[in-house]
């Protein structure tokens, strides 16, 4: 895997699966690869804090792919260190965890095309949602299994049922996919019908941005601290133009409604029937917003 930080929903996930591994018995070891050096471990796991699940694996860092040890399996977790995977001598079977269509992380080119290319290495997909699992298969002919999105219940849960009166934004400006200006500019529309309503900024600090209108910069939270928040909220907007955040419904588990852009990268995820679908342009999502409040 590439080397965790903090706050990362995919770095959580496979960290999950690396619990449920343990916890069936299997033994693990996690490599990591990045170009960007060999930071310390011990200064990784800081970084990680609570994060994330704790678990007994050993973490180290692999700078030739072959150095990894013996194993059945091998799990790749992103494109490059799918090209570790596919680099290493080693005969384990080897196995694709996809939570997201990588080569949409950057422009046509040859980013884009080396990340798009793994997908042809006849891994088998693990992957996180049905639209993954679909566009894997038809586009790449790849074979697949999915797993559906949940909440976490003794995390995520209901305290609040009085009225509420903020508003929760998933804010990542440097991760396009998360659509940070698009967001600005619906509760830009929103917060001019509704001065009276909070609006929370989580998932970066952004008080660097040029931001026109009154917010709560919360930045980057802890898994601990989000019930509380997402508690005070009515509603949550979470753009998402690849693969679904798993923040929808872990908010819904809240009780917070969530206003998402139409498409099928999110509708195939899930189709719960309290996730506000709507056009992706900034007054169909101010309206939205300012329709679900009230429920």
């Amino acid at each position: 895997m590439p080397p965790p930080g903090k706050g990362s929903g995919g770095h959580l996930n496979i960290f999950r699966f690396i619990k449920y591994l343990e916890d069936y018995g299997h033994i693990n070891k996690i490599y990591l690869y990045s170009d960007g050096g060999n930071t310390p471990i011990g200064m990784i796991k800081d970084i990680m804090g609570d994060s994330y699940p704790k678990v007994s694996a050993e973490i180290k860092w692999l700078n030739n792919p072959n150095d990894m040890d013996d194993a059945d399996v091998i799990i790749c977790t992103s494109w490059e260190t799918a090209y570790a995977s596919k680099s290493s001598n080693l005969k384990s079977k080897r196995f694709y965890f996809v939570q997201d269509y990588e080569p949409y992380f950057y422009p046509i080119g040859s980013l884009y095309s080396l990340a798009k290319n793994t997908y042809d290495f006849d891994f088998y997909g693990i992957t996180a949602g049905g639209w993954l699992s679909k566009k894997l298969a038809s586009e790449h002919n790849m074979k697949t299994d999915y797993y559906n999105f949940g909440a976490d219940q003794k995390i995520y849960n209901l305290i609040n049922t009085k009225k509420r009166k903020e508003i929760f934004f998933y804010a990542r400006p440097f991760t396009e996919r998360r659509g940070f200006e698009m967001g600005i500019l619906a509760l830009e529309i929103f917060h001019k019908k509704h001065p009276d309503y909070i609006i929370n900024f989580a998932g970066w600090d952004v008080s660097e941005y040029d931001i026109p209108f009154a917010y709560q910069n919360l930045k980057t939270l802890e898994i601990n601290e989000l019930r509380d928040v997402y508690n005070r909220c009515a509603v949550g907007l979470l753009l998402s133009y690849t693969n679904m955040s798993l923040l929808p419904l872990e908010l819904l588990a809240c009780g917070t409604i969530t206003v998402i852009n139409e498409g099928d990268n999110n509708s195939q995820v899930s189709n719960n029937e309290y996730i506000a679908y709507t056009k992706n342009d900034p007054l169909s999502l101010a309206q939205k917003i300012s329709e679900k409040k009230k429920k």
